[in-house]
């Protein structure tokens, strides 16, 4: 649902690496279009990367693969991105299993690069699992800080 103050840009990408490189060329495209800084645009596109590239070693681990959901929600003082794993039911990994795995990525947080990345790059990093939504991260970047 759209509303007056908010815009949407979505993109789905196959869980394979080589497709993070659309995703933060996507990203970098909407931040340019707010009062992004420079530094600050460098800090999304390294931070949806990791984002990415964290659900597609999941992917990876599991011998399946899936889809990768980039949303980019425009506020009026900060950009929202939902970056989620949608996987095939039909596939041996469930979005359960995908979201078990992010849980135990968040207990071992202080061995994991990735997440401590993101957490220093964005003002605010959540995982997402089920029933929450679809397994992933909900990334949050204010205009101006």
């Amino acid at each position: 649902m759209e509303t007056r103050n908010s815009r949407y840009v979505s993109l789905v990408i196959p869980s394979r690496p080589e497709y993070v490189c659309v995703v933060r060329l996507a990203v970098s495209g909407v931040a340019c279009r707010m009062a992004f800084t420079y530094d600050d645009i460098e800090d999304l596109k390294l931070a949806v990367g990791e984002a990415c590239t964290s659900l597609i070693a999941q992917f990876k681990a599991a011998g399946v693969e899936g889809e990768v959901k980039v949303q980019c929600t425009i506020e009026p003082e900060q950009l929202v991105l939902q970056v989620c794993g949608v996987v095939d039911e039909s596939t041996p990994l469930k979005a359960t299993d995908l979201a078990a795995a992010l849980q135990r990525m968040v207990e071992v947080e202080e061995a994991n690069l990735s997440l401590l990345l993101m957490r220093s790059l964005m003002d605010e990093v959540a995982i997402q699992t089920p029933p929450q939504g679809p397994p992933g991260f909900r990334l949050v970047k204010r205009v101006g800080r």
